[in-house]
């Protein structure tokens, strides 16, 4: 599931001064978030620089609030801090034409500035070649796994289809009906032949209204058969449960990125129990197990966590000054080295992530496909073989406030790694 856009680093327009609004109730990130757009809306700079400092204490490494805070400070006639907070995004990889925001007109011609639009721009450049593998129905589709055994890959729509792919590309309904609605994540265990999902509808505006309902369950690869399902129905609390990391004891564990949570299922469990909720971990989606089985690796808008699965305890990989490892969509582990989907507005790349020995912190992030095809976003990714697949085709939402040209175009792509 994309993460819900960090709506107020989007849109150029800039409104009269208002009056200052007062502060806000919650300082949750996702709040901040919602108060310090309404801010750039009404023109209020003042606070769009205080909510969006604020924001950036959150989540220091984000090139779309960086973005933002470069933007209100242009506005504001701070050029130095304006120029320091573009340059920290540009270095971490954002991806865009600067000179399309009105906010930095007053830079133009300033020789940092140029450097930093010229670099911008450059990162706009497409990085390797992705080709189209399959051709999936039209409409949402979302997560996507690999079988190594039978040699397909299975990926979900939004309309409760669980699709098989064979090696020709050729694709099949697998599953269907039964209650299954949304597929999100998507994960396959081998060994005990099962093939793991998530179904539900996620909360969204103008969603039906089982909105915020859903869980996980099981189907034989071999067959098809149903094996396990787990529903939760907690309305007037809303899940959004996410994507999937199966352990190789049968435990499965599940994001749930509405309510800030990691969950697990116990082998031969029934309930989703509670593994960790913090409101530092905002939205939740990616997740993956480290091979010893002590560590789960979390994507969230502010990072990677390390989540103990023992006692869930959390804490936030650090990142070098030239990388960025925000808002991913999907994440595998493969040979000891992360890969991820990053689909935020500024950040359209998979990348290949390199972790420290000891797993603490993050050594190098590199980027192995960006901006191809171009204007598409991918949100999920699986590995076989010599390739990485990606399940996508949606228009990239346009960060100038326009709309993007590019038509959708559902499918798997594939990169060579």
């Amino acid at each position: 599931m994309r993460l819900p856009l960090l709506a107020f680093v989007c849109g150029s327009s800039l409104a009269a001064a208002q009056p200052a609004v007062p502060p806000p109730a919650s300082e949750t990130l996702e709040q901040l978030v919602v108060d310090a757009r309404a801010a750039r809306v009404k023109g209020d700079i003042p606070n769009w620089i205080r909510l969006g400092t604020k924001v950036l204490e959150l989540t220091p490494d984000h090139p779309d609030i960086l973005i933002s805070i470069a933007r209100a400070h242009a506005a504001a006639g701070n050029k130095d801090q304006s120029l320091a907070k573009l340059g920290d995004a540009v270095r971490r990889g954002a991806a865009f034409d600067p000179g399309r925001f009105p906010e930095f007109k007053s830079l133009e011609g300033d020789g940092r500035f140029d450097a930093l639009a010229a670099n911008a721009k450059q990162n706009l450049a497409p990085v390797g070649k992705a080709t189209r593998f399959a051709k999936l129905p039209e409409g949402e589709s979302e997560g996507i796994a690999y079988d190594q055994v039978s040699r397909r890959l299975f990926a979900g729509t939004g309309n409760g289809e669980l699709l098989a792919i064979d090696e020709q590309g050729k694709v099949s309904t697998f599953a269907s009906g039964g209650g299954l609605r949304q597929i999100l994540g998507i994960k396959v265990d081998a060994a005990r032949r099962l093939v793991w999902l998530v179904s539900g509808r996620y909360p969204e505006p103008d969603a039906p209204a089982d909105s915020g309902t859903g869980g996980i369950r099981a189907y034989d690869l071999d067959s098809g058969a149903i094996v396990k399902t787990v529903e939760v129905d907690e309305r007037p609390i809303l899940h959004g449960f996410n994507d999937l990391a199966l352990a190789k004891d049968g435990t499965v564990y599940v994001t749930d990125t509405n309510r800030n949570s990691v969950y697990k299922l116990a082998p031969g469990g029934k309930i989703l129990e509670l593994l960790l909720q913090d409101g530092r971990m905002t939205f939740p989606n990616g997740i993956v197990l480290t091979s010893d089985q002590r560590t789960l690796f979390v994507t969230h808008v502010e990072g990677i966590s390390a989540v103990d699965v023992r006692t869930g305890a959390r804490r936030l990989l650090s990142v070098p000054a030239d990388a960025s490892v925000n808002s991913i969509d999907g994440l595998l582990l493969h040979d000891g080295q992360l890969y991820a989907v990053q689909n935020s507005p500024y950040l359209d790349r998979i990348v290949g992530i390199a972790l420290s020995p000891d797993g603490r912190s993050i050594e190098r992030v590199r980027t192995l496909s960006s901006h191809t095809p171009a204007g598409l976003s991918h949100t999920t990714a699986a590995i076989a073989g010599d390739h990485l697949y990606m399940v996508g085709g949606t228009p990239q939402p346009d960060v100038y406030g326009g709309t993007n040209p590019a038509k959708s175009d559902s499918g798997i792509w594939r990169i060579a790694l």
